[in-house]
Order: C-alpha cells, then structure tokens, then sequence
C-alpha cells in the first residue's frame, strides 16, 4: 500500500476531511493527519479532545475489495496494529477492548473510529480513524485515559510511531485483503 500524507497543523476533524476526500473519489492509502483538531471525534458522536501536537490523530482512506460483513474485521485490524506499534515502542503490554479501544493497565491510550459506505454487497470506501495519546500529560488526560508518556515519563517521538505504525498497518492490511 502507498500512503498518500496530507499533514495539518489544525483541522476540524481528520474524519470528517477525510470523509470529505473519499465522496470524491480520493485513492485508497491517502492519510489526513492534524497536530490539532477542533472537532475531534469518537463513536457515539463522543468528543475526542488532545492537546496540540502531542497525539496522533489521523484518518486513513480504504476502499477494501472485500463484502461488507467483513468491515468490523478492519476496526480490529487497526486496534491489534495500534497494540503491537505501542508495544514495540514502550515495552509496556497494551490490551484490546472491542470493538475499538487499545488500553494500558486498564486505561485507554487510543481509539477508533471506522465508518464506511457502500454499494450493493461491497464497500465503496472505508475511513479508519485513529487518536493514539502519545506524549499528553496527565493533566490533559480524562480519568480513564492514559499516554505513553504518562506510562513511561519517556517523550516519544510522534513522527517514528507514526511511520511504524502505516508499516505494520500496510502489511496486516494486505494480509487481511489476501485472507478467504
């Protein structure tokens, strides 16, 4: 997969711009990622607030060839990809939480957010939203919320979790496609 980055320094939302960019027809791979969001949000229209440039926060543009019963596989797929991006980094075990969470010591670190559309049986287009707390510090944390930071008392860098992150995301991506 080819990741196409569109980088803002603020945005409404990297959901909401992305959703924008797939009506339009914008190749599967582009990736809309902010510093900061005005408008940040989780399922159940849940506000998802982050300091600036402290999170990950971004949206990824997928147009999967697969049946439509298999679009939550894809939430779990970003969810175990988060884990094992997190776990390389801080040496700290994360759990998952379904449909949508990624927890460290029973706390959220980062969640997600999917929302498709469709045609007929397949999907049209798939938006994969992600806010992974990286760098936040506990007093920008809702109480059952945690960062790596928080975890570690380490800075980590955003940019390097980021980039290991779409590498092992293209290769479980590309498993999932492949898999019957």
């Amino acid at each position: 997969m080819r990741f196409r980055i569109l980088t803002f320094d603020k945005i409404d939302s990297t959901q909401t711009y992305a959703l924008s960019l797939a009506k339009e027809g914008i190749a599967e791979g582009t990736v809309v990622i902010s510093d900061y969001q005005t408008k940040g949000r989780g399922r159940f229209r849940r506000q998802w607030q982050s300091p600036r440039g402290k999170n990950l926060l971004f949206s990824i543009i997928l147009r999967p060839s697969r049946k439509i019963y298999k679009t939550p596989l894809i939430t779990h797929l970003a969810a175990q990809t988060v884990k094992e991006t997190l776990e390389a980094y801080s040496n700290i075990v994360c759990t998952l939480k379904k449909p949508n969470d990624v927890l460290i010591r029973g706390k959220k670190v980062s969640g997600i957010l999917t929302e498709s559309h469709s045609k007929a049986h397949t999907i049209d287009y798939l938006i994969v939203g992600i806010g992974i707390n990286i760098n936040s510090p506990p007093k920008n944390l809702v109480r059952r919320a945690t960062s790596l930071f928080k975890e570690t008392q380490t800075i980590y860098s955003r940019e390097l979790v980021f980039n290991t992150f779409l590498r092992k995301f293209a290769t479980n991506y590309r498993s999932f496609l492949h898999r019957k």
